[in-house]
């Protein structure tokens, strides 16, 4: 059993889920982390790459501009907001 009061647990699990192909699950598993802990990192940041892979790029982009200004200094989140800042700039041109 998962313990419910267990961020960190909620968002492994969730990046799990993801990885596994299993969209839905993971996103109610990340939305869990976040509703238990809002600055959770890894939960923050791993639900915006979740977004992105949906398709959902602007939800992915409020996301990892959420992780970036939570936790600055954290290099994934930055670097998949530049990216996806990039491809968005890109396809406008």
């Amino acid at each position: 059993d998962i313990n419910s009061g267990s961020s960190d647990a909620w968002a492994l699990l969730g990046m799990v889920l993801a990885e596994a192909g299993e969209p839905d699950a993971a996103l109610a598993a990340l939305q869990t982390a976040l509703g238990l802990h809002p600055g959770h990192l890894l939960a923050n940041n791993s639900l915006g790459v979740l977004y992105e892979d949906l398709g959902q790029h602007s939800r992915a982009l409020r996301q990892f501009r959420k992780a970036v200004r939570l936790h600055p200094g954290f290099k994934p989140a930055a670097a998949n907001l530049r990216r996806l800042e990039r491809a968005r700039t890109k396809a406008k041109a």
